[in-house]
């Protein structure tokens, strides 16, 4: 498979585990470059994901959770992340709503105490490492400490 055709390949729901092995093993033995490399991981772990789902009988709520969290775990947001929905851009109800788009400002200023612990710890860190954060960074940082919170 090309990288353009894996990135278009609708992994199906496999109901017995010999079948996941297969497409994991064909997966593995196929001519790989940089691309398609990326792209197998990516079509194996869905398969073992989606057998998951279909033997757990997990709910739509639940692995949607279980998929936010996997990539929580696989890529270290240690302070969090937000998937948006630009397709709400397309439609009024949401594109006027804030809550769907904050600015970062908004979201600071919504989570103020949070990122005032993580800037406090982020310059007691940075006073013990042999590694010094950029200048820039440690004023941003202390302008997050400075900040007041807007009602």
């Amino acid at each position: 498979m090309t990288e353009k055709e894996m990135m278009e390949y609708e992994v199906p729901y496999y109901d017995n585990w010999e079948d996941v092995t297969i497409f994991i093993t064909g997966l593995e033995k196929m001519h790989h470059d940089y691309g398609t490399r990326a792209n197998a991981l990516s079509l194996g772990a869905e398969a073992v994901f989606k057998y998951l789902c279909n033997k757990l009988g997990v709910s739509d709520f639940q692995s949607s959770w279980a998929a936010l969290n996997f990539v929580k775990r696989i890529i270290p947001y240690k302070h969090g992340f937000k998937i948006i929905d630009y397709n709400k851009i397309l439609y009024p109800q949401y594109f006027y709503n804030k809550e769907d788009f904050l600015s970062a400002e908004e979201i600071l200023n919504e989570n103020l105490q949070y990122f005032k612990n993580c800037a406090r710890n982020l310059l007691k860190e940075n006073e013990s490492s042999s590694w010094k954060a950029s200048p820039d960074v440690i004023e941003h940082w202390n302008y997050i400490l400075n900040l007041k919170e807007k009602k």
